[in-house]
């Protein structure tokens, strides 16, 4: 990503965090945690998928747990 005042080589997204604001799908300006219900890799969010859930934020990997019925 490239924040303002920043050098000009982008400076890598750390694992865990997406990358945010910019122009489109060219550059990002700042980072966000990934969020509950979500894992971030190579500085993109992807959503857990159906029937399964994220128990925390920053989630580094697809590593979301599977939901369990108990009724």
């Amino acid at each position: 990503y490239c924040p303002k005042g920043s050098p000009i080589s982008p400076i890598p997204v750390p694992e865990g965090y997406y990358g945010v604001g910019g122009d489109g799908n060219k550059t990002r300006e700042a980072i966000v945690l990934a969020e509950m219900g979500t894992f971030a890799l190579n500085g993109v969010r992807n959503h857990c998928p159906a029937g399964t859930y994220g128990d925390s934020e920053g989630l580094k990997q697809k590593n979301c747990q599977a939901c369990v019925c108990t009724h």
